[in-house]
């Protein structure tokens, strides 16, 4: 699974065609599994974030209209910032492709920089959100 990316269209060892592209949609780790789908199956509106935390001036409790950027050449995306203790959801105003868990992602407010995490798609459990 190493030698993967969510996002991947290229060199994944496919024989045969499909009919239309595929491309790795998710990796499960703890299973030695790689998920392929459709163009469409990249795109999510969500995703939650890891290990938060926020510039000083910025006090996030409750949910804040932020811009957010997923990847270092992403441009910032219009989102909802709902904090969750040391997590918070991210809820995308258009669709976003490729999102991507282990990568950073940026909190904005015009020029700012808000705070930022580490990109999970997975909902953390309970005991992990205060």
């Amino acid at each position: 699974i190493q030698f993967f990316t969510v996002g991947q269209r290229r060199g994944l060892g496919l024989q045969g065609n499909s009919g239309e592209p595929m491309f790795v949609t998710r990796i499960v780790a703890d299973e030695n599994r790689v998920v392929l789908g459709r163009r469409a199956d990249l795109d999510l509106e969500w995703l939650w974030a890891s290990r938060v935390t926020y510039i000083d001036d910025f006090a996030v409790t409750e949910p804040l209209e932020v811009t957010a950027k997923i990847r270092y050449n992403a441009s910032e995306s219009p989102a909802t910032l709902i904090p969750r203790g040391d997590w918070a959801e991210v809820r995308f105003h258009t669709p976003q492709r490729a999102i991507t868990p282990g990568q950073a992602v940026v909190f904005y407010q015009g020029e700012m920089v808000v705070g930022g995490g580490i990109i999970e798609t997975e909902a953390p459990v309970p005991s992990d959100v205060s």
